[in-house]
């Protein structure tokens, strides 16, 4: 299983993190089975052409850490299984051993900033959105 951490710089472990996955510059992705760890840059983390919710899959993520994130975010990411927690450190490796002893909660609508679901679609199943699958992405 693993883990991903939006950070905003590539000093591994001591990464600070990021407070929102949509403008972090980079990822880790930390290995629970391995115990190693990868850092991606934006772009190579969200890559080109293809669905970053069937890539983070792909590569066996199964949950997301982060301060916070917009209200969409974070109702696609449970809504295509994964699980989303709080996440009050300040470096990676803080945060990593919170989620490891239990001490992390699972994130709420409470813990979102802004709301940018409207309408109704197929993607969040959230009643009242009415964003595209495009949008959805982009809020990731």
């Amino acid at each position: 299983m693993k883990i991903c951490i939006p950070v905003t710089s590539n000093e591994g472990l001591e990464s600070p993190i990021a407070q929102n996955p949509r403008n972090a510059p980079f990822f880790l992705i930390k290995d629970l089975r391995y115990q190693g760890f990868s850092i991606q840059s934006r772009d190579e983390f969200l890559g080109e052409g293809t669905d970053l919710l069937e890539r983070l899959k792909n590569q066996e993520i199964k949950a997301i850490l982060s301060p916070s994130m917009n209200t969409m975010a974070l109702k696609v990411w449970q809504d295509q299984g994964f699980e989303v927690f709080t996440i009050p450190a300040t470096i990676a490796k803080d945060g990593i051993s919170s989620y490891l002893i239990g001490m992390l909660r699972r994130m709420s609508s409470a813990d979102t900033v802004g709301n940018s679901c409207s309408g109704t679609c197929n993607s969040c199943k959230v009643e009242g959105c009415s964003s595209t699958p495009e949008e959805h992405q982009e809020a990731l």
